[in-house]
């Protein structure tokens, strides 16, 4: 429900799914799960990439392009450059507005750089006061 996706599934079920099946998935965050040590990724099920006798119909290049573009804003996220996940989360949001996930994302990055800036003031006006 937070990601406002379909199917969200851990890195052991991502892992499970058969290769050759064409599945699509997109890493939606990593997460911390209770009772667990380690952080966990989850993903987003988008799909699969079907053949020309497949039922089902396949995964757009621009979906699949709007998904990797939200991936390359989570990386950005989780080395701490957030002005380039605000940015990369907007270029996912002008490609799909509805996606909850993508808007999520640039939320918290946006929160980030506030946090930073203030920081950063409240650091310059003690050293102003300390050397007045």
């Amino acid at each position: 429900k937070y990601y406002g996706v379909g199917i969200v599934i851990s890195e052991a079920t991502r892992a499970c799914l058969p290769a050759d099946a064409g599945f699509v998935c997109r890493k939606l965050d990593v997460v911390q799960v209770k009772g667990k040590t380690e952080p966990v990724a989850v993903y987003e099920l988008l799909g699969r990439e079907s053949g020309p006798d497949d039922p089902i119909d396949p995964i757009s290049p621009g979906r699949l392009a709007q998904a990797r573009k939200y991936e390359e804003a989570l990386e950005a996220f989780h080395a701490a450059n957030f002005s380039a996940c605000v940015g990369l989360a907007e270029a996912a949001l002008t490609q799909r507005p509805d996606d909850l996930a993508a808007e999520k994302l640039r939320d918290r990055a946006q929160a980030h750089l506030v946090s930073a800036r203030l920081a950063f003031c409240t650091c310059r006006r003690n050293e102003q006061q300390a050397t007045a």
